[in-house]
């Protein structure tokens, strides 16, 4: 319950000494009316009580750090959500006798805090750059910090039962920290820093405090389930095998003769998932488990479903409210390509639509991805011998052949000895023309594919409205 200051109680007396005043002069005129007025001095009384005690409070900024970290000796549950909530300090006592109350069971501690690899939190802070405050804690800071709490985690709480530290991947508004069942937040004002921000304190007790309530209730339950653990963007490396891979392709239609001779020389049609025996089954190597495709983003790992869903949404927004479909191409089979043991249809990007959601991807989606196949077995871009750029891609877009260097293209046989190279593209030639096919193609739809199993499948088709 919120303690009155003075100057409440003052306003509560004189409040109070007023309406005796009024309740003791009406009485004296009209006193068979006297439990009327009786009603009204209880009633008002009970309205100033619950005004002055129940309402929210704002509290100046300095102030909360030193008050959270007094509630946080006795309290026994603590949800702490914003970018980098710079009144902890993981290398202060206090921060470190708050993890021994956590290591002793007494206390359940919940952290979520901005991934600060996301492109929306670096939006975040390249907005308070052009603010009116010099921001003390900027990227760099908000990764030593990340890093410094999660090693007095590893360091003082053995078992982590009790508590989790966790990253989202959006630009917040609002932070939030729920003590028990007490609940401060304060908002991220557009280019003004947090620091400046002042928390207002909630009671869930007043009709206003239980709707003000049951918004930050529902807030910390998305924010909850649409984070992930810290050590899964940390060391992604070391979680790899858990993650979830992706990639974004262009796949043709399934009643087109181009894709059937593609998926029957593959041996697997991603579209209706069966597989039949190729013809040339020998040298199709890695192409199988991908099916008949064109790349646009890589084969991708992300750390959740929150940012599988996000990419899903981003795709449908993109395809919905800006240019990119259909995609006109024209291809030709090509040996020794796109390495020297490959055969595959390279492709001509007429218009310049695949060229341009190409470019948009790269940043919108290879950003949000924590490593690739590249990333984990670099000898696997092995198309150039330009392995410095290869490497700072890789680093940056976890791709190596992107931007300058994408050759856009439909893979078919990938396991080829350069000494049946000729024999084997001249049977693939001659059976492409029997079929009578266009060197054209028009793409009507982009597909999001994941990994299930050993194969690929299509997780989802975006096509353009009529």
């Amino acid at each position: 319950m919120q303690k009155l200051t003075l100057k409440n109680v003052a306003l509560v007396v004189s409040l109070i000494s007023g309406i005796l005043s009024i309740y003791s002069t009406i009485s004296e005129q009209f006193l068979s009316e006297r439990w009327i007025f009786v009603l009204i001095f209880i009633i008002a009384f009970i309205y100033i009580f619950a005004y002055v005690t129940f309402s929210s409070e704002w509290l100046v900024r300095k102030d909360f750090g030193s008050r959270f970290f007094s509630m946080a000796q006795k309290a026994k549950d603590i949800k702490l959500i914003g970018i980098g909530l710079g009144f902890i300090d993981p290398n202060k006592d206090e921060f470190k006798k708050l993890l021994r109350r956590v290591a002793s069971g007494k206390l359940n501690f919940e952290l979520y805090l901005a991934n600060p690899y996301s492109c929306a939190t670096e939006l975040r802070l390249i907005e308070e750059e052009t603010g009116p405050d010099f921001p003390a804690i900027k990227r760099d800071g908000l990764i030593q910090r990340l890093h410094a709490i999660m090693s007095k985690a590893r360091e003082i709480i053995k078992n982590e039962d009790n508590f989790c530290l966790k990253l989202f991947h959006y630009y917040p508004s609002i932070a939030l920290a729920i003590i028990d069942n007490t609940y401060y937040f304060y908002p991220y004002g557009y280019t003004i820093l947090g620091t400046r921000s002042p928390f207002t304190r909630i009671k869930p007790w007043s009709s206003e405090g239980r709707r003000v309530k049951e918004y930050l209730d529902e807030q910390y339950e998305i924010i909850r389930k649409n984070s992930v653990s810290a050590e899964k963007i940390i060391k992604a490396d070391n979680n790899i095998a858990t993650n979830y891979q992706y990639a974004v392709y262009l796949i043709p239609d399934d009643r087109s003769e181009f894709y059937r001779f593609g998926s029957d020389i593959i041996g697997y049609d991603i579209r209706s998932k069966e597989k039949n025996t190729s013809s040339v089954q020998q040298y199709v190597g890695p192409a199988f488990e991908f099916g008949f495709h064109l790349t646009v983003t890589d084969a991708l790992f992300f750390s959740d479903e929150a940012i599988i869903k996000l990419i899903d949404e981003e795709l449908e927004f993109l395809v919905r409210y800006h240019d990119f479909l259909p995609i006109e191409l024209s291809f030709k089979l090509e040996k020794s390509f796109p390495n020297n043991n490959s055969i595959a249809f390279r492709c001509q990007d007429l218009d310049g639509h695949l060229e341009a959601l190409h470019h948009e991807l790269v940043f919108r989606i290879n950003k949000k991805a924590v490593g690739s196949n590249y990333s984990i077995h670099p000898a696997l871009a092995d198309r150039d011998q330009n392995k410095e750029r290869n490497q700072l891609m890789i680093r940056k877009y976890q791709a190596p052949y992107i931007l300058k260097s994408f050759v856009p293209h439909f893979s078919l046989l990938s396991s080829i000895d350069s000494r049946e190279m000729d024999n084997v593209y001249v049977s693939l030639e001659k059976e492409f023309i029997r079929r009578g096919i266009e060197q054209k193609i028009e793409i009507n739809t982009i597909a999001l594919v994941k990994k299930s199993g050993a194969e690929w499948i299509i997780e989802n088709e975006y096509r353009a409205p009529a």
